[in-house]
Formats: C-alpha cells, structure tokens, sequence
C-alpha cells in the first residue's frame, strides 16, 4: 500500500469520489538493471496519470501522487480540455512505455483508450510524450512534475490501442478508426511512429516527428501507415530474418564477409532489418516472410512496417516457433 496524494491535480476535484480506480498493468522504472524499482506508473478510469514513489527503503513512506492529467492541465490542447466528472474523459487501459534518454532523464509515453473503448467525436482518445522532472518547492525540497514533449490527440472514432512501445529513439502504437460508435464497425487500421522525446519542432507539441519512410519519396518522414480495415492487435517490434547462405551465426570473419552481398542485403547491409507489427483477424493477409514454407499455417493475419534501426544490433539467424 502507499498514501494517496491528491494535490496538483489540474482538473477541479472536491473529494476522493471525483478520482478514478484503477485498473490495468503499472509500468515500473528501476534506473539500472538488477537494483530495485523506484517508482511505477499507473492510470485510472478518469485518464489520470499516477506515479507510484518506492525508492525509500521503509514501505511506509511510499506514496501514490498525481503524475499527469490526459483532459486538463497546461500540456492539454484547448479542445480537449474536460471537467474532471465529464463523461467524454477516456481511461487510461494500457501501462505506460518508459525510457531514459541520454541524460538520464525519464520519459513517459501513455495513451487513453483501447480497441474495445469507444471512441467517437467529443470522446477523444489521447497519446502523450512526458518526461519527469524535478520541481524544487519553497521549502528547499524537490517533487516529480510531468513535462509535456508531444500530444497526440487521435481522431474522431479512433481508438488508441496499447500498450505503446518504445523502440531505437522511437514510440510505436496501432489504433483502428471506425465510421461510427460501436466495436465492430468496419475500419481503417494504423500503425504510428514518433520520436519518443521530442516533437518535430519545440514550437508546435502536437506535430510529431515520424519514423516511417514517406511513400512518395519526400525525406520528410509519417508518423502513421495505414495497414488495411482488419483490427489490430497491440504493436510488437522484431528482427527480420537473417539468410546467411552456409556461413555459421558464430563465424564472424565468414559473416563479414557478406557485406554488399545478396545475403546481406537481406539484412540490411551488414546488420539485420528490424519491423514494427500487428496481428489481425484476417490469417489470409501476411507480412513477406511471416508465413512458413510448409507445415501449420499461421490462425492470425501479420502486418509489418519497416522501422529505423538500433544504434546496435544482433544478428537473427533463424527461429522456430515453440510455444504457441
């Protein structure tokens, strides 16, 4: 257990009834791997954002404080601005995806909503960047405060669909736009893709800089790819299959030299592809190279978009399927 601290919240709340519950997974941060988680993020079913303090050794001093608010607050575009017991406000369903940047600063990402929460258009599902901050107070001591990088607000009957995941610099999410309220409408699927820390320029947080490849050649990247009318599962993001021909994955000096070969280009040059996917309803649609040879064919349908590669990398090989 942990208190509960109510203070900063930007939308007007009188009393704990105006708060949400919660429901859904916590994302937990630890700063370095194998030492103890600090401090955990968790949504309610009012789209508030909650940051969970465990760093103090003694379980009794941890508390639950209001982190951000998705429908109030300064970061929140003035469209989108709710009274705290409005029923347009949309919950936070997903855990949130965390990542430190290169000065070690927190970052935040987060969306509202989910496939099966209806969106419509005074409903609004919302997408956020944040990174934590410090915020010294008058009495010398210091409070975590979420800084806005970018918003995303999705449009009118589109539905988040989460958890995002941050991946090489990037935050990666599905969504599925239908024509109507309802969950089983015919719809236009999206993947989206964002720097996960900043926007594309720091004067405008709602334009986003895009991690795909523009289809008409233009260097300018998109943040979204449409991918059919089949409803996406939450996104996942793998390496592309290595064809190394008779080298051995551990023969460095036979795998070096492939470089500008046929079989490592099928990498990428010398280093693998990695893409960005879903699973869909429609086992009759599948990505190149996601369907076996021979054998079980696959129940679920696969759409996959190639993304900007890691700064380093492992080189796949192969791979089997052993559990499904």
């Amino acid at each position: 257990t942990a208190d509960l601290v109510m203070t900063g919240i930007p939308a007007a709340v009188t009393s704990t009834d105006d708060a949400g519950y919660f429901y859904g997974d916590p994302a937990c941060y630890n700063a370095t791997p194998g030492q103890l988680v600090t401090r955990c993020y968790l949504g309610d079913s009012k789209g508030l954002l909650w940051r969970m303090d465990l760093s103090d050794a003694n379980p009794a001093k941890w508390t639950l404080s209001f982190f951000h608010d998705a429908y109030s607050g300064p970061g929140t575009p003035a469209g989108n601005t709710l009274d705290i017991n409005s029923a347009d406000r949309v919950p936070i369903l997903a855990a949130s995806s965390l990542a430190s940047t290169s000065a070690a600063r927190l970052v935040v990402s987060y969306g509202t909503g989910g496939l099966d929460d209806a969106a419509s258009n005074t409903r609004i599902h919302m997408v956020y960047s944040l990174t934590e901050d410090l915020q010294t107070l008058g009495d010398g001591t210091t409070k975590p405060v979420a800084n806005r990088n970018w918003v995303k607000a999705m449009g009118a009957f589109e539905r988040f669909i989460g958890p995002p995941l941050v991946f090489a610099l990037n935050t990666y999410w599905a969504s599925f736009a239908v024509q109507s309220q309802g969950a089983c409408e015919t719809g236009t699927a999206r993947i989206w893709g964002a720097r996960f820390e900043k926007p594309l320029t720091p004067s405008d947080p709602t334009a986003l800089a895009g991690a795909f490849a523009n289809p008409n050649g233009s260097a300018t990247k998109v943040v979204s790819v449409d991918i059919g009318n089949d409803r996406p599962s939450p996104v996942d993001v793998q390496a592309v299959q290595a064809c190394r021909g008779n080298c051995s994955p551990t023969d460095a000096k036979c795998v070096g030299s492939l470089t500008g070969t046929a079989a490592a280009q099928a990498l990428g040059a010398a280093r693998p592809r990695y893409e960005v996917g879903v699973a869909t309803p429609n086992a009759a649609v599948q990505a190149a190279g996601q369907a076996p040879k021979s054998g079980g064919q696959p129940s679920v349908g696969t759409v996959t978009q190639e993304v900007p590669q890691p700064r380093t990398a492992a080189v796949v090989t192969g791979w089997d399927l052993l559990v499904d």
